[in-house]
């Protein structure tokens, strides 16, 4: 958002050239956050508010976890704008909050020295004085402010406050004073200045916070992380991909559905191009289970039953891959996975398929009538119970014979 860019700049614009200041005067109050931020795992819900010069705010929440763990070192968890992230070392994986449907993490390598520093290529900087520390040069550095000089502390109860001077101005913290953990940080900026506020939460367990990858695409773009498109409904019509068969021959999907004959239904099982063996086999298993379960059941029916046309179909699998490039090399591979008798088709559009359906599924099937609009969505694990779920989706047309759709 607008926000979130001013907010960003305004906080960039705060870090000095050079070192910007003297070694703090009270390194015993930076030894005492960094002894309680090391004590326990930490999680606290981070509001900031920028006023620029003009006096117009704006401002952002995050949630932020952190824990120092022996022989790994800090570990810090990030909630902001709708997506959650996890650091460790120079590594940041990322993935979309409250969507079980997304399948797409992010990932990225980074040289960087510490979980901060990485995770400052992908997030807004802000002030983190939970973290500051006195470092092997005297200094004690904001990733924010640069520099941080303590000039003075006063108890005020059971509030500790400091007030200091960054290479920007002055700032007033304010300490929990048995805990150390942070209240609140004014601090001013080159063009203005930012509160922040904390309120701890529960950190909950450490382990749950990295990001679960088992089953899902891995990307280095951080842009494949926008809000998932909504789910796919049935009485839509599903878009005309673009499909590459073996031998990199390029069709359009309208082409593979059209005269063959064999029925209403076109049925995608839709898998993911890198996933095991089992799934390649899973989806051949569904494909004959379905053949020969509606063929079993059409030879039970009698000659005028609506039934015997709404069990009619074909089988295609639809296996997604990053991009088409990434079929060079691997082609042979996959083809060699495919289940016999059943065409085995290409496509690159995550963002129009897998990434619009239940994650958690190996096998997802689309049913598609002649013009492309979808009778329904089931996601599959094991062939005995998708077959009887996507022949219900076909009876259920049977039962209920007006057209899925008038038209294009």
């Amino acid at each position: 958002s607008v926000a979130m860019i001013l907010l960003a700049l305004a906080l960039a614009c705060a870090q000095p050239v050079g070192d910007g200041g003297e070694p703090s005067v009270s390194a015993g109050v930076v030894g005492s956050l960094e002894e309680a931020a090391r004590s326990r795992p930490h999680a606290e819900r981070v509001n900031l508010l920028y006023t620029n010069d003009a006096g117009l705010e704006d401002s952002a929440e995050l949630v932020v976890r952190r824990a120092w763990i022996p022989g790994r070192g800090l570990v810090v968890g990030v909630e902001f704008d709708g997506i959650r992230f996890f650091a460790e070392g120079g590594t940041v994986e990322g993935e979309r909050i409250g969507d079980d449907r997304s399948r797409v993490v992010y990932r990225l390598e980074t040289s960087e020295a510490g979980p901060m520093r990485a995770l400052a290529g992908v997030l807004p900087v802000w002030p983190m004085p939970a973290l500051w520390r006195v470092g092997d040069d005297g200094l004690v550095v904001d990733p924010a402010l640069g520099v941080v000089t303590v000039d003075r502390t006063e108890r005020n109860g059971d509030v500790l406050v400091c007030l200091g001077h960054t290479p920007t101005g002055a700032y007033r913290l304010e300490l929990d004073a048995e805990t150390f953990a942070v209240h609140t940080l004014d601090a001013q900026l080159r063009d203005g200045r930012v509160v922040l506020r904390s309120t701890p939460i529960d950190p909950g367990d450490v382990e749950s916070w990295s990001i679960e990858k088992d089953g899902r695409r891995v990307v280095d773009r951080l842009e494949a992380l926008a809000a998932v498109v909504p789910p796919i409904e049935t009485g839509e019509i599903f878009p005309d991909l673009s499909l590459l068969l073996a031998g990199f021959h390029g069709v359009e999907l309208s082409e593979l559905m059209s005269g063959d004959g064999s029925g209403p239904w076109t049925v995608l099982l839709v898998i993911d191009a890198d996933d095991e063996a089992s799934v390649y086999e899973l989806a051949g298993a569904v494909a004959s289970g379905l053949w020969k379960s509606a063929a079993g059941e059409v030879a039970g029916l009698g000659r005028d039953d609506p039934a015997r046309y709404w069990l009619g179909h074909r089988v295609v699998v639809m296996a997604l891959c990053e991009k088409s490039s990434s079929l060079v090399g691997k082609m042979d591979e996959y083809i060699g996975r495919a289940p016999l008798g059943v065409m085995l088709t290409f496509c690159t559009r995550y963002g129009q398929t897998l990434d619009r359906v239940q994650r958690g599924f190996p096998v997802v099937a689309i049913l598609l009538d002649p013009n492309r609009v979808v009778g329904g969505v089931v996601g599959i694990d094991d062939a005995e119970t998708g077959v009887e779920s996507v022949l219900e989706v076909m009876r259920s047309y049977a039962r209920h014979p007006e057209p899925t759709s008038g038209g294009e």
